[in-house]
């Protein structure tokens, strides 16, 4: 999430700003290391670990703890929306820590084959998980939300932000 405050009108522009930013990191991890073209280069997939456990930590949290509640509050009904995009959280975790354990194994062609396997797979899942977030959860949510509740849910949004952000990270404007 970005250290600006939440947009009262679009609460949800950071989430998209960050899923922008995650799929053109995808196409660039796919492009150089995955495209199978030669030798694998491991720096690119360490930095890609290494933002995404960032963007969890803030972005999927934020999602856990303070949008998809507040969609089940205002719409009860949308839990067989919910459910499966939190399984998919449980999931993209689950793939990222196996990824940097992975990473802390000494290089080898059984290592890097497996990487380049569950790499593959971990961005085939975060691309659809973005997808159907974006598609199922943001453009719904921002067409069938009142002004209130988008004001509500920006106001959560910035209390989570100012609640988990690092004391030593710089705070934004």
């Amino acid at each position: 999430m970005e250290s600006t405050p939440v947009q009262r009108d679009d609460p949800f522009l950071a989430f998209r700003r960050d899923h922008a930013r995650v799929l053109g990191v995808l196409a660039t991890l796919e492009t150089n290391v995955l495209g199978g073209g030669g030798s694998f280069d491991e720096q690119p997939l360490r930095d890609l670990v290494a933002l995404l456990e960032r963007q969890f930590a803030t972005h999927m949290a934020a999602e856990d703890a303070v949008l998809y509640p507040a969609l089940r509050r205002s719409f009860p009904e949308v839990g067989g929306t919910i459910d499966p995009l939190l399984a998919d959280h449980a999931e993209l975790r689950a793939t990222l820590a196996a990824l940097g354990e992975l990473l802390a194994h000494s290089p080898g062609d059984a290592r890097d084959e497996q990487l380049v396997v569950l790499a593959r797979d971990f961005t085939d899942l975060l691309r659809l998980h973005i997808r159907k977030e974006e598609s199922l959860v943001l453009d719904v949510a921002s067409r069938v939300l009142s002004r209130a509740e988008l004001a509500a849910m920006a106001d959560g949004l910035d209390a989570f932000r100012r609640d988990t952000q690092d004391p030593r990270a710089p705070r934004g404007r």
